[in-house]
C-alpha cells in the first residue's frame, strides 16, 4: 500500500514467491508493468498489478496470482535483518534485542523495503545492536504468557 505510488517509476526487478519453490528472481530487463488495479484489498492492503515477464522456463502460468516484491529503486544502503527476526505483535512490528547476557527486550520497529529473506529496519534499532534471528517466536510466546485459572486447589 505505502509503495503503490512508486509504481509509476522504472522497475528494477522483482522477486516472485511461489508455493513449493525457491523464489524466482526477475531482472530489470525481464519485467514490465502492464496495468495496476484501482481498488485496494482491505484485508491484505494490497493492489493487483498486471505484469509482463520473460518466462523462458515456463515457471509462471498465464493469469497466475503470485506474491512478489517489486523493486522500484536501484541499490541502497540500509540496516536489514532476516525476515524471520521480525514479528507482528497486534498492530506493530517487533524484534527482540539482546540487552545483556540472556536478557532480551521487545522493541517496536518501523520496517521498510524487502529483498528476498531480508527486511529493512527504518526505525527502532541501531547498527551493531544484537537481535534474535533464531528462536524469536519462543521469546514472543514467553512474553505473552498469561496465567490460566487461579493458583489454589479446590
Amino acid at each position: 500500500e505505502r509503495d503503490y505510488y512508486k509504481l509509476d517509476r522504472q522497475i528494477f526487478g522483482a522477486t516472485v514467491f511461489l508455493a513449493g519453490r525457491d523464489p524466482l528472481i526477475l531482472e530489470k530487463k525481464d519485467i514490465q508493468i502492464i496495468n495496476t488495479g484501482d481498488v485496494m484489498d482491505t484485508d491484505s492492503r494490497t493492489i493487483p498489478v498486471l505484469l509482463r515477464v520473460v518466462n523462458e522456463k515456463r515457471i509462471l502460468k498465464i493469469g497466475q496470482v503470485v506474491s512478489l516484491d517489486l523493486y522500484v529503486s536501484d541499490e541502497m544502503n540500509a540496516l536489514c535483518v532476516p525476515r524471520d527476526a521480525v514479528f507482528n505483535d497486534g498492530t506493530q512490528q517487533i524484534v527482540y534485542v539482546q540487552t545483556d547476557g540472556e536478557l532480551f527486550e521487545k522493541r517496536k520497529v518501523k520496517t521498510g523495503s524487502r529483498y528476498l529473506q531480508w527486511i529493512c529496519i527504518d526505525e527502532g534499532i541501531a547498527a551493531g545492536e544484537r537481535i534474535v534471528t533464531q528462536g524469536g517466536y519462543l521469546l514472543k510466546l514467553s512474553s505473552t504468557q498469561v496465567e490460566i485459572g487461579h493458583g489454589h486447589a479446590h
